[in-house]
């Protein structure tokens, strides 16, 4: 786990062409400007819905044919009732600490660890596990690997997925917020300010 400095934001913000105090504001407003939770664990976020479309068909099935049988008041395996705490569990996930994350992430893990990582934001730049191509990662674990090293990997994953979007990219250098938040938090942005609060971290900081 090694931690950032300024210096490097700096030169690794320049040297991608982008403005350090618009990449700083992107950190503040996704992570608090820390990739790691207090107890040096990678900081992440589950996310059950992504995890429903991730799922490979024949687990979503075994789900499925859990649920019936419970609700037909069958007697279950005890494979389906593990099965069924786990999938409850991620399913009731929302935004947590992260002892609650980790939880949710876990009983994630035991049902299809791929899905798992597919469906988590990761570290700095909170990056969803699928996007691990446009970032430069081969593999998501590949990924997950290079955040929980450095925060250097972290931003460098960030911005390199920020220039594989041309609109991103431009809205970054034009510090079009509500661009860039679209682009980089989904349609539903508005429904947490994220372009006010980019528009408020760029303003404050230094």
């Amino acid at each position: 786990m090694q931690r950032l400095t300024p210096a490097q934001i700096d030169a690794t913000s320049l040297a991608a062409g982008f403005e350090p105090r618009a990449v700083r504001a992107v950190l503040q407003v996704e992570c608090g400007g820390t990739g790691y939770a207090p107890n040096g664990w990678l900081l992440i976020q589950f996310e059950p819905s992504w995890f429903r479309r991730q799922l490979p068909p024949v687990i979503t099935a075994r789900i499925k044919q859990a649920v019936a049988a419970e609700a037909a008041k069958k007697e279950l395996t005890e494979a389906e009732v593990a099965l069924l705490k786990d999938w409850r569990t991620t399913q009731a996930n929302g935004v947590e600490g992260q002892l609650r994350e980790r939880m949710a992430f876990d009983a994630a893990c035991r049902i299809d660890k791929r899905a798992a990582l597919l469906s988590t934001s990761w570290g700095l730049p909170q990056m969803m596990g699928f996007n691990h191509r446009a970032c430069g990662f081969a593999t998501v674990e590949d990924m997950v690997e290079a955040f929980r090293q450095s925060e250097a990997n972290q931003l460098a994953g960030m911005l390199r997925f920020i220039k594989s979007k041309p609109a991103l990219a431009a809205a970054l250098k034009a510090k079009d917020w509500g661009v860039l938040a679209y682009h980089y938090n989904g349609p539903a942005y508005k429904q947490f300010n994220y372009d006010r609060r980019l528009a408020t971290a760029y303003s404050t900081l230094s």
